[in-house]
């Protein structure tokens, strides 16, 4: 792995949300120098460069992965599935214990799948290995057709390996200002920079960065800079108003006239369905102003409502657009919560208060016995599973650096702290056990499962699940969607489990798991996989439910007014900036254009 990726994946800016990643900061130093080399920097040739020649946005551009796009082939010979890779290879698939066939094309990746049934479109998982930007491998589907010789042909845009940064160099009253802005991971927010200063003819010291490092400024409009900690990044000079990505900029007449896709959703203009169109604008002005670039600012980039089941705002910015999933860290829980729904049917409200020991027999110990699906789902196991807590071996980080195959055992074999069901702690392992109660009860690979009776369903066809090293779904958050299909598990919410004319998770599972069992603090409130917030607008109180990730991912459902929103932003690692979004954008703007639209 390349130092640049080591460093960039710091636990604290990945994975699913944890307390330790949202409320601490991490005290991080780096340090670089940039090397001047004899050559003409902004008409002063092997001159004294002065720091205020380097003024200005630059922008660098990773890539690891030459080709985004897999096509496969899928044919039957015999007793044998025969697979045809991206790279033109033809491998045989081998049978798992779970009725899936796994075809593996070296370090490119491997493809995964349930046999199709003849003459029905089938759908194919390719597994995109760890890489350099990305700590888990994940599965994205792969939609395919049958060809008139019976085979089946299809393909999808895998994950992007590869990343922006804007290393931004300017002086705001009088004072000068360096940053790195990166969208991804919000790398930036732990390369604090205290300061710059020219060191000689030769090169640039970014003071306050550790460690040290050399590079060069090729021209005056080029600048290569690399440490101990980074391959070497090549820096370009543009414009602001050119810098794609940098500003959020505008969000287009679309935002509030949505286009109709083929995803399910019925559009309509904000006033149609009793949105203040005021105020809306008011928010997608706010969420535009130029000065949310910095690392400091709450950085949106998508923001959708419904009202009445329809979608009335969705909005773009920092040059993303509908069709990109994002990130949503443990607002994959909530997702969680449905597909735990999904998968028991009917019998999943009984089966809540049924013991670890019954539903997993030979894989709990003893003081996990007793603790009853509920309690895992609801973060009050009793055991010592904390994210809190950087000592406790099922923390999320120290699970997922831990090297561990399965990742249930660090919960399953966690000694007691509390009783059962009487002390919260918030653990994204705790309600990742879902996914062994799932497995356990279907003997279904979770992704194939997943689409039938999840995705599908809700008309959701672009999604990347990530993998724990055991190939399975990973349930403490971290599923990719595109902010569209983001907000249909809000909808749900509202819709008591329907998706339109589909009755996707049985409608009691949703009044037991989003009923509040823990007040986190005044006003939030924990469910089982879901949060309630309530908000005091206009004098009157407004309950909501939501699903919360790191970095502002939010989904808002209020069932009163019949309104659902999403948030995608990306101030990974920043609680601060990304509570705004809940505590502010949500109340201010979004119920508050439900409220005077009436």
């Amino acid at each position: 792995m390349c130092k640049f990726a080591e460093w960039v994946r710091q636990p604290e800016t990945r994975g699913a949300e944890s307390q330790r990643a949202t409320m601490k900061r991490r005290e991080v130093s780096l340090s670089a120098v940039i090397s001047l080399g004899c050559c003409s920097v902004v008409g002063h040739a092997c001159a004294q460069v002065g720091v205020g020649q380097l003024n200005g946005v630059w922008q660098a551009r990773v890539d690891y992965v030459d080709e985004p796009n897999v096509v496969v082939r899928l044919a039957q010979a015999s007793d044998r599935w025969l697979l045809t890779g991206p790279d033109g290879t033809e491998v045989a698939a081998s049978p798992l214990e779970d009725g899936t066939f796994l075809a593996a094309f070296g370090d490119l990746g491997s493809v995964r799948f349930e046999p199709p049934q003849p003459g029905k479109p089938a759908v194919l998982f390719w597994i995109q290995p760890p890489s350099q930007m990305l700590s888990q491998a994940h599965a994205t589907p792969l939609r395919c057709a049958q060809l008139a010789d019976g085979s089946w042909m299809g393909g999808a845009e895998t994950l992007d390996d590869g990343t922006e940064l804007f290393l931004v160099i300017d002086e705001i009253a009088g004072e000068q200002r360096v940053e790195f802005v990166e969208h991804s991971l919000n790398f930036g927010r732990f390369w604090q920079v205290s300061g710059l200063a020219v060191q000689g003819s030769r090169g640039v010291v970014f003071e306050g960065m550790e460690p040290t490092g050399e590079g060069r400024l090729e021209s005056g409009d080029t600048m290569v800079l690399s440490s101990e900690a980074l391959e070497p990044l090549s820096f370009t000079r543009i414009e602001a108003a050119a810098a794609v990505g940098y500003l959020p900029g505008e969000p287009g007449a679309s935002a509030t006239n949505p286009p109709v896709l083929n995803d399910g959703w019925v559009t309509a203009r904000p006033e149609d369905v009793g949105l203040d169109s005021a105020v809306v604008d008011g928010m997608l002005r706010s969420l535009a102003d130029p000065a949310r670039r910095s690392i400091s600012s709450t950085r949106v980039h998508s923001v959708q409502i419904a009202r009445h089941g329809k979608l009335a705002v969705d909005a773009y910015f920092f040059a993303r657009d509908a069709d990109e999933p994002h990130d949503t860290r443990s607002a994959g829980k909530s997702v969680g919560s449905l597909l735990l729904g999904a998968a028991l049917g009917n019998d999943g409200v009984a089966d809540l208060e049924k013991p670890m020991s019954s539903l997993l027999p030979g894989r709990v110990a003893r003081d996990a016995s007793q603790v009853t699906l509920r309690d895992m789902v609801s973060m009050r196991s009793g055991l010592w599973a904390d994210d809190g807590d950087p000592d406790c071996p099922a923390e999320e980080n120290n699970v997922q650096n831990s090297g561990l195959q399965d990742w249930y055992a660090p919960v399953l074999q966690a000694p007691a702290r509390h009783e059962p069901g009487s002390h919260f702690a918030y653990s994204s392992m705790s309600i990742n056990i879902a996914g062994a109660v799932i497995s356990e009860t279907t003997n279904r690979w979770m992704p194939a499962l997943m689409e039938d009776v999840l995705f599908s369903p809700m008309q959701i066809q672009t999604y990347h699940i990530n993998l724990m090293p055991s190939q399975d779904a990973y349930l403490g958050g971290g599923i990719r969607l595109r902010p569209r299909d983001f907000l249909k598990i809000g909808q749900l919410v509202l819709d008591q489990g329907r998706w339109r004319d589909v009755q996707v998770v049985p409608p009691e599972w949703m009044a037991a798991t989003t009923a509040p069992l823990t007040e986190v603090r005044p006003g939030l409130s924990y469910a089982s996989g879901w949060w309630e917030r309530t908000y005091e607008v206009d004098v009157r109180r407004r309950k909501t439910i939501q699903a919360r990730g790191n970095g502002g991912q939010v989904v808002i459902a209020c069932p009163e007014l019949r309104l659902v929103a999403c948030f995608i932003a990306s101030n990974y690692g920043d609680g601060r900036a990304a509570a705004q979004i809940a505590d502010k954008l949500a109340p201010e703007y979004v119920l508050r254009a439900a409220l005077q639209g009436e």
